[in-house]
């Protein structure tokens, strides 16, 4: 990666990937850069994959997945499995870590619910990050916003090390 590159990745606020940016692009980044990869908002999941080589998500990585219960990405696995898979690919080190699962969701997230939530999903994010502080009001705006709008699932978000998980059902 070439400096200005690697100069315009870091000045971002936050990144938003989805699917093989969530796969491929977003551990690259953090193979690349570590802790210097802007928090992000991860579409699909993909960095909490099963994948051919081994992601190096650093400790200090500000992340928010957003999986769909509908997502060919879940492939046989039921939703408590595809949560708790994902769960489990987060390093124990880490504290900064969200994940929501909306059973509705296919691959491609809906308008509507991307209208609900996107937003916030990335004042969470750029917040976690600028104050270490655990982002429980626009968790709570995403979760109101969803309810509201006939989507179910689970907000999910690292409470600690190790596993350390607080989740709210929707």
């Amino acid at each position: 990666m070439d400096l200005a590159a690697k100069g315009r990745i870091q000045k971002a606020d936050c990144l938003v990937v989805g699917s093989r940016g969530g796969q491929v692009v977003l551990p690259t980044l953090w193979n690349t850069l570590g802790a210097e990869v802007p928090p992000a908002v991860v579409m699909n999941g993909g960095c909490a994959m099963w994948l051919p080589t081994t992601v190096h998500w650093p400790s200090t990585a500000v992340t928010f997945m957003l999986l769909g219960g509908a997502d060919y990405f879940r492939g046989q696995m039921g939703m408590k499995e595809y949560l708790a898979s994902a769960q489990s690919r987060v390093p124990d080190a880490n504290e900064t870590t969200a994940i929501l699962l909306v059973h509705e969701m296919m691959h491609m997230p809906q308008s509507e619910l991307l209208t609900a939530i996107l937003q916030h999903m990335i004042q969470a994010v750029t917040s976690w990050k600028a104050t270490d502080d655990i982002p429980l009001d626009e968790f709570r705006i995403i979760v109101n916003n969803l309810s509201r709008g006939g989507w179910s699932g689970k907000l999910t978000h690292k409470k600690g090390t190790g596993d350390a998980w607080e989740t709210q059902t929707f």
